[in-house]
């Protein structure tokens, strides 16, 4: 069961592909990923700001 798993798994020696992609030849589009990861990071701010928290400032989403 460990061998199937850890062909799954992602990796960060591969680039965040699985051993399976990897050998499969697939591949990653880094300026695709970035731009994933900056939305993803100002929607997480936006919705965290709908959340009021007394004991923490909320900073504006640059």
């Amino acid at each position: 069961t460990f061998i199937p798993d850890y062909n799954v798994r992602p990796h960060c020696s591969l680039e965040g592909l699985s051993p399976n992609e990897a050998y499969s030849g697939v591949t990653i589009d880094h300026h695709e990923v970035s731009e994933q990861v900056k939305s993803a990071r100002i929607a997480r701010i936006l919705e965290n700001q709908g959340h009021s928290c007394s004991s923490h400032t909320i900073q504006e989403v640059k």
